[in-house]
């Protein structure tokens, strides 16, 4: 792909995120972990501007994770975003079977629960057993998350969610640190323009593993080079077995949204800190120059 002027990555990061109409700021939906239902007719979450004690929102605990519906605030609605934003952002996430919603119904996996709350386009491109180094299943996209990375050559991300992986577990961390560096090296290479977030690996129901530590610190190694943003969320699933299928690993649809709810709750986060960021840079300008 061609290389087009870069911007830059806070910036754009926050712009990608948050739009702002006369003067207020349109904030990105908060997915509630025992507030979230999908419309029969639109298959889409419902959405709400705040979280507050009147809602009924909670905490999703050990049992967890009735979906009710969630009444939308009028300001939070797409259609308060002005026209020049109104063109759905463009999202690819990379990742391995959680990702893809391994034994659940494709719209249960997070990425979809987030993308229908926001109004993205999605792409996933996430594999059963696929990790940086771990062979995945090659019949779906490809062995490795940096041979998923390669295929996707041919899409027009403005967001790129790519998250590591357990499946990587007792591979040496030097190969680990080198394929992981590779893989996002290309997504910069043939993403030029596109914001990059790396997230934290997720594990099931008992302490992660000290190798899980490493497998983060290679990923916010390499996002961060390539001027990505690392969020880790956690693990929002340990001590919580009901939320986990048979097998231990995988979320149910409950666990889905669990997931949906920290990392939507993480990138938000984020996003505030840019925005807050920039704000404070341009009242140190003003200052300095009055």
């Amino acid at each position: 792909m061609s290389a087009s002027p870069t911007r830059s990555p806070s910036l754009t990061f926050a712009i990608a995120l948050v739009a702002i109409a006369a003067g207020s700021l349109i904030t990105v939906v908060v997915l509630f972990s025992t507030g979230v239902a999908r419309s029969t007719s639109t298959g889409a979450l419902a959405q709400s501007n705040a979280v507050s004690t009147s809602s009924g929102a909670a905490s999703v605990g050990a049992g967890a994770a009735d979906k009710s519906a969630v009444t939308p605030s009028p300001a939070s609605t797409r259609s308060a975003i002005p026209a020049a934003a109104a063109a759905p952002m463009q999202v690819l996430t990379i990742g391995d079977s959680i990702m893809k919603g391994y034994g659940v119904s494709p719209a249960d996996a997070w990425p979809e629960l987030i993308s229908a709350a926001n109004g993205w386009d999605l792409t996933t491109l996430a594999c059963d057993g696929a990790g940086f180094v771990d062979l995945g299943n090659p019949a779906e996209c490809g062995d490795t998350l940096v041979d998923i990375v390669r295929s996707a050559a041919t899409l027009h991300p403005d967001l790129i969610i790519i998250e590591g992986s357990s499946n990587d577990l007792e591979h040496p961390n030097s190969e680990l640190l080198a394929a992981t560096t590779s893989a996002l090296t290309i997504l910069r290479s043939e993403f030029p323009n596109a914001e990059i977030i790396g997230l934290s690996a997720i594990w099931p129901t008992t302490d992660p593993p000290a190798q899980l530590a490493d497998i983060n610190s290679q990923v916010h190694q390499a996002v961060t080079a390539v001027g990505g943003h690392y969020l880790d969320i956690g693990q929002p699933l340990v001590a919580h077995p009901k939320l986990m299928q048979d097998d231990g690993v995988h979320p149910t649809a409950a666990g889905q949204v669990v997931l949906a709810t920290a990392i939507q709750t993480a990138i938000t986060a984020e996003q505030q800190a840019i925005i807050e960021q920039k704000t404070n840079t341009e009242h140190q300008i003003y200052h300095r120059a009055t």
